[in-house]
């Protein structure tokens, strides 16, 4: 056999098994998904917010569709919420077998939710105030149940181990705090990672929105400019606030929502680059996180909602008004009534 047709020979095999196993791993990509897909719609405990309370909000609701300032709406089902939580600790995870006091999990500083619309195709977030006031299940040091109280949403997750055990009781307190919306997932941060995820998409740029004391003088001086946040002045930026000025949880939630707002491009763009940057951000974020998020429930997330629009504009938060209270410590009551707005507005449609 000639050489010329010798090698053509070998080349056309090699294509060919490159070719198969270009259609193995899209094939095994998209069973990922699919089974991604299939655990996060599973995971929410109900389908349907409870909404309470209706005759003072003027909401009408026959169990199915709910009439609201003269409109009929159905709850939409395609919708998926994340809970993402950053927690007040800048040490590693705990190892499990070590935990012996369950009311050390940490508060959680920082709540949003990711609100996923496959009908809209678009991404919005709410953010949640620390102090928002709800229902939360009080545990002992040996993680006996002892009653449930009306305190702070972010204290839940410190009833717990800092891990699974904290966090589910989390996204149980935030769903009862929405009259029991659907979370579909979450996702737990120590902040001592924001610097590992911040440098992942190398470094958030945005415009300086208050001087921090903390940190470089690129945000100790920098209020007005421009800059590229690196290392430890991501996690200065997210967790400062001045506990002597009122409602300074509220100030340091405003830079939350810029920095996740200017973090998210950036994000998007390195996974339309790379499929598997979220997994593999995930894995070296492995020893400050905890998720419900495995690698096939993240690949869908990715691979699906990748193109969806994500805004300023899509950066809500509740409206209501802190007050001090009987302990000194500042409390949220959010306002039921635009809270009832945000939920129809975010997670139904109007009939037809």
């Amino acid at each position: 056999m000639k050489p010329g047709k010798f090698i053509g020979k070998v080349l056309l095999r090699t294509f060919k098994i490159l070719a198969i196993v270009a259609v193995v791993i899209a094939g095994f990509v998209l069973m990922l998904c699919m089974i991604g897909k299939v655990e996060l719609y599973r995971s929410a405990a109900t389908k349907t917010p409870v909404l309470r309370n209706l005759e003072s909000a003027g909401v009408e609701y026959d169990g199915y569709t709910i009439k609201y300032q003269g409109e009929e709406y159905v709850y939409n089902e395609d919708i998926l919420t994340i809970l993402v939580m950053g927690i007040d600790s800048l040490d590693k995870l705990p190892n499990p077998e070590e935990v012996e006091d369950y009311i050390l999990g940490g508060q959680a500083d920082t709540l949003f939710l990711v609100v996923i619309n496959p009908h809209t195709k678009e991404i919005e977030l709410i953010a949640i105030n620390r102090n928002s006031m709800t229902e939360v299940d009080v545990y002992d040091s040996d993680n006996n149940f002892v009653r449930t109280d009306l305190l702070q949403v972010c204290l839940q997750h410190g009833y717990g181990s800092g891990l699974e055990d904290s966090c589910e009781r989390e996204v149980q307190a935030v769903s009862r705090l929405f009259y029991d919306l659907p979370i579909h997932g979450y996702l737990a941060m120590n902040m001592a990672a924001v610097p590992i995820l911040n440098d992942s998409v190398g470094g958030v740029r945005l415009e300086v929105m208050e001087n921090v004391p903390w940190g470089s003088e690129v945000i100790s001086s920098g209020e007005g400019n421009m800059v590229t946040l690196e290392g430890m002045d991501a996690y200065y930026y997210l967790q400062y606030r001045d506990v002597e000025v009122f409602d300074s949880a509220s100030m340091r939630l405003a830079r939350q929502k810029q920095y996740l707002n200017a973090f998210a491009h950036q994000a998007i763009a390195a996974t339309k680059e790379d499929v598997s940057f979220p997994v593999t951000v995930l894995d070296q974020l492995s020893d400050y996180t905890v998720t419900d998020m495995n690698a096939s429930k993240v690949m869908y997330l990715a691979t699906t909602y990748i193109n969806y629009s994500f805004n300023t504009e899509g950066i809500y938060t509740l409206e209501g008004e802190t007050i001090t209270g009987g302990g000194g410590f500042e409390e949220f009551y959010v306002d039921d009534d635009a809270l009832y707005a945000l939920i129809i507005d975010i997670f139904y449609e109007k009939v037809n």
